[in-house]
């Protein structure tokens, strides 16, 4: 009876929103405690959600010593046999047993890594094989000199067949990447070329990959490409981040500067991103960093000697001054703006003070001037440290 008013209770729980399917189970649930009158299902029964109609079996009849034909029990009451398979066992649905089952895999080979003369397979995490060399392993990492010389016997996707249940007469080994990720691999480690790598976030993952295989010389190259202004300039704050996750000095420099350009105080596009590492005291370091620099570039300005016009100016204020009549201006047009340090920013000041206070020099004229004057700025300003160390402590 508890049998029965638990079975009820469980009826009434899972399926009262289902009426449908209440309906449908509810001859099967109330049955389940009653005595041993109902068929034994057969582990070749459909599920259970088919229904109780499901057409019985036919008598199984026996011949005795006499030759008399007798009627034997039907297969509803013979108990069925104990598999040796531990899902027949079990009536719970789920995936089959790895260790018990062998699936037909269907691979495909390579179209870019299939060499005729190759001597070891490599079979990534979605059945593509790559026909190589092991020597060429051999000298690219330990890693993966460890891969064709000791091999691991599973893996953690699937069960791999010993080397004489496979019918390729080569070594396979599987490895746990996914074909373009293996493919990427082995491009860096041939001398067949290929990754042109055009984002921040494709580099970082390709460095992250040449990380895990060992490939440290390739990766060190790679993090040089971290300090590209055209790869930074997308998105300086998560530049920064990578770089200083992978402790690339001169990446993480770059970033800085290309940040410090950016007007992010209080802007919400920045460091909100969930991908980044970066924390709240990240953050305040990196605006107290970008003050101080800010203030170093200013004196820089500040202190900055220009060269005296022409005698032949065409500009009478800057002859009666002695001095470029516009510099004045182009000093008050720096202190006011914390954007100094973009590309052809200090160009664009100088030609707008020269505007402002209608100097009617060329600028062929002062193009000399100009020139002379922004590389030399520039160079002290790339001078500048970027990060203090004495910020760091706490």
């Amino acid at each position: 009876m508890a049998d029965e008013t638990s079975n009820n209770a469980s009826d009434t729980t899972i399926y009262d929103p289902l009426p449908n399917l209440k309906r449908r189970h509810s001859t099967r649930l109330s049955g389940a405690s009653q005595p041993s009158q109902e068929k034994v299902v057969d582990p070749e029964t459909p599920h259970p959600s088919i229904g109780n109609d499901y057409p019985p079996s036919p008598p199984i009849s026996t011949i005795d010593s006499n030759g008399k034909m007798t009627p034997g029990p039907t297969k509803e009451a013979v108990a069925p046999e104990k598999s040796s398979n531990k899902n027949q066992e079990s009536s719970e649905p789920g995936p089959p047993d790895a260790s018990n089952t062998t699936h037909a895999i269907d691979l495909i080979t390579s179209s870019v890594f299939a060499y005729d003369d190759a001597d070891i397979i490599l079979r990534s995490n979605d059945n593509v094989e790559f026909r190589v060399h092991k020597q060429i392993l051999n000298l690219a990492s330990q890693e993966f000199r460890d891969l064709v010389q000791n091999p691991r016997k599973t893996s953690k996707r699937r069960k791999i067949l010993p080397d004489a249940e496979i019918s390729e007469s080569l070594p396979v080994r599987a490895v746990d990447e996914t074909e373009d990720d293996l493919e990427t691999l082995l491009r860096f480690v041939y001398p067949i070329g290929g990754n042109f790598t055009t984002s921040l976030s494709s580099l970082t993952e390709d460095i992250c990959l040449l990380g895990k295989w060992g490939l440290v010389a390739i990766q060190n190259d790679l993090a040089e490409r971290l300090a590209e202004p055209n790869l930074i300039s997308n998105d300086p704050v998560k530049a920064y981040d990578h770089a200083k996750y992978f402790g690339y000095e001169n990446a993480r420099h770059a970033a800085l500067k290309a940040l410090y350009a950016l007007p992010f105080e209080g802007d919400e596009k920045y460091f909100m991103s969930e991908d980044l590492d970066l924390n709240a005291r990240d953050l305040q370091q990196i605006l107290s960093w970008k003050k101080r620099y800010m203030d170093e570039v200013l004196t820089i300005v500040e202190d900055y000697k220009v060269p005296k016009p022409t005698a032949g100016t065409s500009c009478k204020n800057c002859i009666s001054a002695s001095r470029w009549c516009w510099w004045g201006s182009f000093k008050n047009r720096a202190r006011n703006t914390s954007n100094l340090l973009g590309p052809n920013e200090l160009e664009k000041k100088i030609f707008a003070s020269m505007d402002s206070k209608a100097c009617s020099a060329s600028h062929s004229e002062v193009f000399e001037t100009v020139s002379t004057l922004c590389a030399d700025l520039r160079k002290k300003i790339d001078a500048l440290p970027v990060e203090h160390a004495s910020s760091n402590s706490t």
